[in-house]
């Protein structure tokens, strides 16, 4: 700012300069014009003058420059602060929501022994007649233990079959199992649905046993170690998973 004002006081001096020349040759020819008696009238000191009036107008205009820079940045800092503080509260909740359902879905086996033999109990207890006319077919109530996380689920024998039918072509050990067959007749009969109900239960229980030996599941006791849990057994099929297939009010069809 100084040296701009110096710069500033040498072009004012140049041009006042000028201005003095131009009338000193008026002040002389005027000088012999008139009488020796004339007394001559001092000059006010016009320069300084302006030059003080121009320094103290660019001062102010700078001041004020400065001062709305200085307010824009408080602004910016408050915005930037009040920002950051947000994010940083949504991470942290997030990461709490995250923390709280790992340690709900991912309860792990326990060290006893006795788990990794058996990790996962399974069993068809009953089964129930839903819908109705032609609608109408038997649900099997599906129980499933893993631990001390115990869920059920009601599936229709449709859903058991397609379950056979994707994963037998994704995993060979599936496909040797003996899945009970579908009939043509007698679908209805009970006496072919509590046959049926035994069939299936034991086809679950050879499936997950073969799922947790098997090198290529996900299920396989080495991969999942200690850690099986409902969620795994959930991620691994949606046919074990709660509110999937949704249909009456027993659950799932």
């Amino acid at each position: 700012l100084d040296q701009e004002i110096q710069q500033l006081k040498q072009k004012i001096y140049e041009g006042d300069g000028a201005q003095k020349g131009n009338h000193g040759i008026l002040d002389e020819r005027l000088s012999h014009s008139t009488s020796p008696t004339s007394p001559t009238k001092p000059q006010p000191p016009l320069v300084d003058d302006r030059i003080n009036a121009f320094i103290e107008e660019e001062v102010q205009r700078r001041l004020q420059n400065i001062h709305h820079k200085a307010e824009d940045n408080d602004v910016s800092a408050s915005w930037s602060t009040e920002s950051f503080k947000d994010n940083e509260r949504h991470n942290n909740s997030t990461i709490q929501r995250k923390l709280k359902y790992e340690r709900m879905v991912c309860r792990s086996l326990g060290a006893n022994p006795e788990d990794l033999k058996d990790p996962i109990k399974i069993s068809i207890p009953r089964y129930v007649l839903c819908g109705q006319g032609k609608d109408e077919h038997y649900e099997f109530e599906i129980k499933i233990t893993v631990l001390d996380e115990t869920w059920t689920v009601f599936r229709r024998y449709s859903r058991f079959r397609e379950l056979h039918k994707t994963l037998k072509l994704k995993y060979p050990e599936v496909a040797t199992l003996e899945f009970p067959p579908k009939k043509l007749f007698g679908n209805k009969d009970e006496r072919v649905i509590a046959e049926r109900r035994c069939h299936l239960e034991k086809y679950l229980r050879s499936f997950f046993s073969a799922m947790l030996k098997s090198p290529s599941s996900p299920l396989h006791i080495d991969k999942v170690g200690l850690t099986l849990s409902k969620y795994t057994i959930c991620e691994f099929s949606p046919f074990f998973r709660k509110g999937v297939f949704d249909y009456s009010s027993h659950g799932t069809s």
